[in-house]
């Protein structure tokens, strides 16, 4: 294919399922082109596959909610089960000042129509999960709507479904730049060598958005962000339909994935260089007291060093998405910087996006996600806890 409507750069989940959105809604013909050898090679793989509307900012709860709109009809919409549980996520409390940030994220998540959130006591939340240690937590909150989806069927089921509408994916792409004419309009890439011509550009590269170089006035301020996963053996103690839990003084959390425990913290890990997966077990050493102390019976389950892995995460500065069009540019789009959050909302975003390209309004006010924001100096705000 040497032209089409749209070209997205990056074939991951957000790409796919704007290619599909696009697709469903006649917006255009659309190529994917993608670094990546092939499918599922990039940020998806490694995602641990939450789901959560109980988020501290308006836009994202909302992007949350827009996306299990398109969850609860994935199977149908793609051919896929993208396996959403609404197993619940659960945030516990150490101090009333951590409690009074978790009100004040249930305030606005109740103000952007997510109306299930609610506090929970330290009986309630024994209930909800048996196996977390209360002795110092002073309450919570919990939302029975969030829960789990299958990261790679979520890719699966979007690449399909657009394919099958005529959408083509090239993975591979050694280099992707991006072409403009002299008004600054994107007019298409340039991939290995061969000039693909476009009536716009979609930049949805996640982690690698930044290496992306447009026309010399913006530069994409997305960065990898190492993550780890520690996993333990399979298990029969704590079951798959055991909510998430976090512990929101340090970021601690924890889920049950076929069998294993899933155990996660957001603390410092090291690499060769910012774009480097490899696991750092020196990690494992601050990690682990803080999962015993949080789920004791996690000291008698064995950890399996096999098992463990490392991913990225696309994050801005302000630790929100960027989406739409890119300033001094036309026809020049993005969708990335997802902060980990890039799986969850990627059924959103492809509903947007396919808003903005066809009628140049999206169905959500997603003035607070314009690109040029940073530049303007004005960042989300956030509690900084969820």
């Amino acid at each position: 294919m040497q032209s089409a409507d749209i070209v997205i750069v990056g074939g991951g989940v957000v790409g796919s399922s704007i290619a599909y959105q696009c697709l469903k809604r006649g917006v255009g013909s659309v190529l994917v082109v993608d670094t990546a050898q092939s499918s599922g090679q990039g940020s998806t793989r490694y995602a641990t596959g939450g789901y959560r509307a109980q988020h501290s900012t308006d836009i994202n709860v909302r992007l949350s909610l827009l996306a299990r709109e398109q969850l609860l009809s994935f199977h149908s919409d793609t051919g896929i089960d993208c396996e959403y549980r609404p197993c619940g996520y659960l945030m516990a409390a150490r101090s009333s000042e951590q409690l009074v940030l978790l009100r004040k994220a249930l305030t606005v998540q109740h103000a952007a129509g997510l109306d299930v959130s609610r506090e929970v006591s330290i009986d309630e939340m024994r209930a909800i999960n048996p196996f977390l240690n209360t002795t110092d937590l002073i309450g919570g909150t919990y939302c029975p709507i969030d829960g789990y989806i299958r990261p790679l069927q979520v890719l699966e089921g979007y690449q399909a479904a657009s394919k099958a509408l005529g959408a083509v994916y090239r993975f591979g792409c050694g280099t992707v730049n991006i072409l403009f004419d002299n008004d600054q309009k994107a007019v298409g890439v340039k991939v290995d060598g061969d000039t693909i011509h476009s009536g716009c550009v979609v930049i949805a590269a996640g982690a690698w958005s930044g290496l992306i170089k447009g026309n010399g006035q913006y530069d994409i301020p997305v960065r990898p962000e190492r993550r780890q996963v520690a996993c333990t053996v399979v298990q029969d103690l704590l079951a798959e339909n055991l909510p998430l839990t976090i512990d929101i003084e340090n970021g601690f959390h924890m889920r049950v994935r076929d069998g294993r425990c899933l155990l996660l913290w957001p603390g410092e890990s090291s690499g060769a260089n910012e774009f480097d997966i490899m696991f750092d077990t020196g990690w494992l050493e601050q990690m682990i007291p803080l999962a015993h102390h949080f789920i004791p019976c996690l000291k008698d389950i064995a950890l399996d060093s096999e098992k463990h892995w490392c991913g990225l995460y696309e994050m801005t500065p302000d630790h929100h998405c960027l989406f739409g069009k890119v300033p001094n540019s036309e026809a020049l789009y993005i969708a990335t910087g997802n902060s980990g959050h890039g799986v969850m909302h990627s059924p959103a975003l492809g509903v947007l996006m396919a808003d903005l390209l066809s009628s140049g309004k999206t169905r959500l006010d997603t003035h607070c996600l314009r690109p040029s924001r940073f530049m303007e100096n004005d960042a989300i705000s956030d509690l900084g806890i969820l």
